[in-house]
């Protein structure tokens, strides 16, 4: 059956067997993404454009080779890849404009439709997609990411004396630095958004060279000058209420799961027996012909283990389930396996990696989760976390400076006691950072959900903290969050940044990278598009409103379950990592932290390093255990891919 995951790469400018041998190689490098073969295509001599493709059968079963799609009349190419969800309507609308088509593929119908109404079509594209596409009369090549960042798209530029350029593209930031054209350096930017997010902010990748187009932009490259023109085509905007907002949400709660239910491949549902992928579960029950098919882990280790809830989900909706175990010994053995399914290290993603897997072993090509359904609908403790903060913020901002420094060492010591081998990273290690804020959205978002304290950080990586980033994000992005988080209601603006960062920037680039390694498409319906334009204008405490309960995804979807299955306290997909690392997984950190030079060449402060292992193990506050994997994975990541911090390459 086909497949619809796959990787683009490409060069634009000028064009030798160099930078055609490394496309080709970045293609090769990508082949997990599409294991079906790979295309290219390739337009001028010595200053040109070249478009390839890493695999991945077209939705509808178009072969390897029919990647990148040309249309021979106009000279016209596109690499896609993704889906589409709005295609048939597109193409509809495409043909009542005089368009016709020789194939049923996706790819054609957005080339028809960027050839009829320019780049700005891209907008009315509704799905996860990323691609280049090709206009011959305009020399022209358009890059383009979907609107929240489902699929990835990074590029570098090359020069090659003082007049040859050439810029490079790829879904991957490995693919880019393995090509040997750009130096294996560490972007200081880059590191010191990892350091405080655990995971790498946009523009910015890990690697010195290489940015990532934000989602919901597109890049006009023409060939000649290489003059770039980049834009973002959709943004979330600023909140606008409409009426009947909340019935609004509703419906399209139910259509998004019937659309994205459509596949030419085996289908299933990730099902927890939380109430997000409960929720899709139930709508998919009432629009299927079929019963559907869901899939939920189990562990080996009780206190983790989490399926007797979606048991007895599955039981009262009657879908053919299947429970999956994974055992301690599995995890332990496929770990690196599942940290080089990661394009760039992130405290997240390792869990999906074992579940697309699992999934994708039992014949399963696409899967639907419930992704999304927190930070909509106020699953998440931000929602508590960031209000209370800005309160503190704005009350105490009439006092001096001395008065709050003072005020917050008194809260730390009183909660946490004194200092150990490393000051506490708890919420209230950072209050003087928090009451410094002054009650601005963005820095408390960002100090809330910060990984290290602000004074952490620069002693954990002085090059991270000298480079300009600001509370965790480039320079360049700070302001385009910051301005439309003072503008709007506090709980939508909320919701803006967890679309922003906790979902654009991490989670759905670890599910996109660890399903696409296992061989699975992942879809969520609970953040399509459609459904995002009913939420933006439904007033925030209908559909965010009371905290934690849901209620929106409750009465739609699940008013005939016995509300008892859900009254439970939230838990989450989480591995005993805790534990894990004081004994099963001790040893490999321990080495890992303990090797000075490898620290300082990528950045790391090898003293600061070792403190805070020994802070972990002796369980001093707020030294948790994601603060240790983020650190283990950084440095895993670096020696895998030879990055380091100074490079003359």
């Amino acid at each position: 059956m086909a497949r619809v995951v796959a990787g683009i790469a490409g060069a634009i400018g000028f064009i030798d067997d160099r930078i055609e041998a490394a496309v080709r190689g970045m293609t090769e490098q990508m082949s997990h993404r599409g294991r079906d073969g790979t295309g290219t295509w390739r337009r001028g001599s010595a200053s040109g454009v070249l478009l390839a493709v890493a695999g991945g059968c077209g939705q509808h079963g178009a072969r390897p080779a029919d990647q990148p799609l040309i249309d021979e009349a106009s000279g016209d190419a596109i690499a896609y890849d993704g889906v589409a969800y709005n295609h048939p309507d597109l193409r509809g609308e495409l043909r009542a404009e005089g368009a016709s088509f020789q194939t049923t593929e996706e790819a054609e119908s957005i080339l028809a439709g960027i050839q009829r109404h320019g780049a700005a079509f891209t907008g009315r594209i509704e799905g996860m997609f990323a691609f280049a596409a090709w206009l011959e009369a305009r020399q022209t090549l358009v890059l383009a990411r979907d609107r929240l960042g489902f699929r990835p798209l990074y590029v570098a530029d090359l020069s090659h004396g003082s007049r040859d350029r050439t810029t490079l593209f790829a879904s991957e930031v490995r693919a880019l630095a393995g090509t040997g054209l750009i130096p294996r350096a560490i972007d200081p930017e880059g590191l010191a958004t990892y350091i405080w997010n655990g995971f790498v902010v946009s523009p910015r990748t890990l690697v010195r060279g290489v940015r990532s187009l934000i989602p919901g932009s597109l890049v006009e490259i023409t060939l000649g000058t290489l003059y770039v023109e980049e834009c973002r085509y959709w943004e979330l905007g600023d909140y606008d209420r409409v009426p009947d907002g909340a019935e609004r949400v509703a419906e399209a709660l139910k259509n998004s799961v019937v659309r994205q239910s459509r596949a030419e491949a085996p289908t299933a549902y990730f099902l927890s027996g939380g109430i997000d992928s409960s929720a899709v579960v139930a709508m998919a029950c009432r629009a299927a012909e079929t019963r559907p098919s869901t899939f939920n882990i189990a562990f080996d280790f009780e206190e983790f283990d989490e399926s007797s809830y979606a048991r007895a989900v599955a039981d009262a909706l009657g879908t053919d389930h299947h429970e999956i175990l994974i055992t301690q010994e599995d995890i332990e053995e496929n770990l690196d396996v599942a940290l080089g399914a990661l394009d760039q290290p992130s405290i997240d993603g390792i869990n999906t990696f074992f579940v697309s897997r699992a999934v994708r072993e039992a014949g399963i090509r696409v899967a639907l989760g419930g992704t999304g359904g927190d930070d909509l609908f106020g699953g998440n403790r931000t929602f508590v976390d960031i209000p209370r903060a800005v309160s503190w913020g704005r009350r105490s901002a009439f006092l001096p400076e001395s008065s709050r420094r003072m005020m917050a060492r008194v809260v730390k010591y009183w909660k946490t006691g004194p200092s150990g081998t490393v000051p506490p990273q708890t919420r209230w290690g950072k209050l003087e950072d928090v009451l410094a804020a002054r009650g601005d959205v963005l820095d408390l978002y960002q100090l809330t959900a910060a990984q290290f304290t602000p004074r952490f950080v620069q002693c954990l990586s002085p090059s991270a903290a000298s480079s300009g980033a600001r509370f965790g994000i480039p320079a360049s992005r700070y302001d385009q969050l910051a301005v439309p988080a003072s503008t709007n209601p506090l709980l939508y603006s909320i919701c803006r940044l967890e679309l922003a960062l906790f979902l654009g920037e991490r989670l759905l680039r670890d599910i996109d990278s660890v399903s696409a390694a296992a061989g699975l498409e992942v879809r969520s319906p609970l953040l399509d598009d459609a459904l995002i334009e009913a939420w933006k204008s439904a007033d925030p405490e209908s559909v965010l409103l009371p905290i934690g309960k849901k209620r929106i995804l409750l009465d739609t979807a699940l008013s005939e379950l016995d509300p008892a299955i859900f009254d439970r306290p939230k838990a989450g997909f989480v591995m005993p990592f805790e534990r894990w690392f004081r004994d099963r997984l001790k040893s490999r950190v321990e080495e890992a932290f303990s090797d000075d030079e490898h620290c300082r060449a990528v950045g790391l402060d090898p003293e600061w390093v070792m403190k805070l292992w020994r802070a972990f193990l002796g369980s001093e506050p707020g030294i948790y255990w994601t603060r240790i994997w983020a650190v283990y994975c950084y440095l895993w990541w670096c020696r895998k891919t030879g990055v380091v911090l100074d490079c003359d390459a």
